[in-house]
């Protein structure tokens, strides 16, 4: 077990640095990337460590020492560029809202990894220990990225995170291609990009909390405009949702029809600090909802959950993606998930005929629509009315 590193590492900490570093990097179409981040009290990520490698070299950015980050900017946004990760939903959230970075292109070995059934999650150690037979050492994993200097075992973790990527990336892509892989993989990777700009999206928040499904459309109204106040309010002062208010405390003070203080107070064991500099604010914010509910158009429930009844047919459609998932040989989670598993049986128990419905996005084109959405239909159809299999399956 180890983490040295056989490529040079350049600390890159002025802008003379990275001034050197942007030219040698200028002309390079496949770029290795990692980040280390801090989020303890804050809302957004706070880029630490911005890890690159050419497949030669690696280079080591100290954010915080930057001031002029419009080469660095320029550089990772280009059009010809494909950056190369592992795992990058937390990578590109933090790009984007420290450095406006969104990637042209991506290459990710983990979702590469999945689409040859090596596993959906399977994580970066584990796969360069499979791909290139090396053990790292993962034990900085958790430590301060902020704290200055840091320390050798810091730097050569850090490094090593893009040390093997390219080695990962000759190999996936040419397993990829012999499988033929590589164009729904690219389908992948447009999608992914997609979903991360949908993370920047303050509306519908209220939707990810499922207690609110039994709420009337006056509650759900003010339930709505909670979530966006508390979503605008965390991201202008920079604090995590949980400090203004945390999800059960909004859900509590909706569904308790708050119209005072004193009632707020009663809610979820809220913070007195949150009372002291939110509770006021949220209190009149929401009987101005209360009142401005009814000359509102409806709005949409978060999905009830499933009765036992309607298990059954949740049971087979998932049966029928993991056949589909074996027949492939990809991870089946790569197929579809369990929301909109569940999405199609809530249709199912509301007479939704089949050329009727609504499917999930990732169903509505490209590979899966061809190799998943007929035989979830199928499945869907052979269902009687209540969700009994027939009796002649």
């Amino acid at each position: 077990m180890g983490s040295a590193v056989n490529k040079p590492i350049i600390w890159v900490d002025n802008q003379q640095s990275l001034a050197a570093m942007v030219q040698a990097l200028t002309a390079v179409e496949l770029l290795a990337l990692d980040t280390e981040f801090m989020r303890t009290d804050t809302f957004f990520a706070k880029l630490a460590l911005l890890q690159l490698s050419d497949g030669e070299s690696i280079w080591l950015v100290d954010f915080p020492a930057l001031d002029e980050l419009k080469p660095l900017r320029q550089l990772l946004n280009r059009d010809n560029l494909t950056t190369l990760v592992h795992a990058c939903g937390e990578d590109l959230e933090v790009l984007d809202s420290a450095l406006g970075v969104v990637p042209a292109k991506l290459f990710d070995t983990q979702l590469a990894a999945a689409y040859l059934n090596q596993g959906y999650s399977v994580g970066y150690a584990r796969l360069v220990e499979q791909l290139c037979g090396v053990e790292l050492d993962k034990q900085a994993t958790r430590s301060d990225w902020l704290q200055r200097p840091l320390t050798n075992a810091q730097r050569s973790y850090a490094a090593c995170d893009v040390e093997y990527l390219h080695a990962m990336h000759t190999h996936l892509s040419h397993q990829l291609n012999l499988a033929g892989r590589l164009e729904w993989f690219d389908e992948e990777m447009v999608d992914l990009l997609a979903t991360a700009k949908e993370r920047l999206i303050v509306d519908g928040y209220y939707l990810k909390l499922t207690g609110a499904w039994e709420f009337s459309q006056q509650q759900l109204f003010a339930l709505n405009r909670a979530c966006e106040w508390r979503e605008n309010l965390a991201r202008q002062r920079d604090i995590p949702r949980g400090r203004i208010f945390k999800d059960p405390q909004l859900l509590d003070a909706v569904r308790s029809e708050v119209r005072s203080l004193s009632e707020l107070r009663s809610c979820s064991e809220i913070h007195p600090g949150s009372l002291r500099k939110f509770g006021e604010q949220l209190v009149e914010l929401l009987n101005r909802a209360y009142q401005e509910a009814s000359a509102s158009p409806p709005l949409a429930a978060p999905p009830r959950p499933l009765t036992r009844a309607e298990g059954t047919l949740f049971k087979q459609l998932r049966s029928v993606v993991q056949e589909c998932a074996e027949r492939l040989n990809v991870a089946k989670e790569l197929l579809v998930n369990k929301r909109d598993l569940e999405h199609l049986v809530r249709q199912h128990s509301d007479a939704v005929a089949v050329g009727n419905i609504e499917w999930p996005f990732r169903l509505r084109s490209g590979w899966r629509h061809y190799q998943l959405q007929p035989l979830l239909a199928a499945c869907y159809a052979e269902f009687g009315p209540k969700g009994e299999l027939p009796s002649a399956l």
